[in-house]
């Protein structure tokens, strides 16, 4: 007996080790039923002050983007969108190139709040909510011993978790 919860124990401890939390969710207005809207448009609005902002506006759309396109959104142009997908970026820590070389952490968290629109009903709200994402990992992968998290690009890691925590709540707000 004592032997099988030991390794029941056991068990769920490497399980429980094994998840990393990539991000979160936090409705601000209540979300519509959202099964109705399935041509999406994806409006992305990154400050001047962001470094590479430019770079992250068009990485952070073509990754939403492909994100609900595979839950079942028609990604459309937005005057064809019956769903406007409008998201702004509120925060961005890059991390720490220094801490991430030396496994001592160092992960980018982005920081976005979501406003969800009815394109063909005159604007109308259909709720809003607010995302973080961040750049942990499981695993890493080091050369000659520095980790290669150093030159990896973290705040677009942490941009796509972020993504795909978005594309995860409309997928679970379309009731079909």
């Amino acid at each position: 007996m004592n032997l099988r919860f030991g390794l029941g124990a056991l068990a769920l401890c490497i399980a429980l080790a094994g998840c990393v939390k990539k991000g979160d969710v936090a409705e601000r207005t209540p979300v519509a039923d959202l099964g109705a809207y399935g041509q999406a448009a994806v409006a992305v609005e990154v400050p001047d002050k962001v470094k590479d902002s430019q770079k992250h506006q068009q990485s952070l759309t073509n990754a939403l983007a492909e994100r609900l396109r595979k839950k079942g959104f028609d990604i459309v142009a937005s005057d064809a969108a019956t769903l406007l997908v409008k998201v702004k970026v509120t925060d961005v820590d890059e991390g720490s190139s220094l801490a991430a070389g030396l496994s001592a952490g160092g992960d980018a968290k982005v920081a976005m709040s979501v406003d969800l629109f009815a394109q063909k009903e005159n604007n109308k709200s259909l709720g809003a909510f607010d995302v973080t994402g961040n750049s942990k990992s499981n695993g890493s992968t080091s050369i000659n011993g520095v980790n290669t998290k150093a030159i990896e690009d973290r705040a677009g890691t942490a941009m796509e978790a972020a993504a795909d925590q978005i594309a995860d709540f409309l997928e679970a707000h379309r009731k079909k």
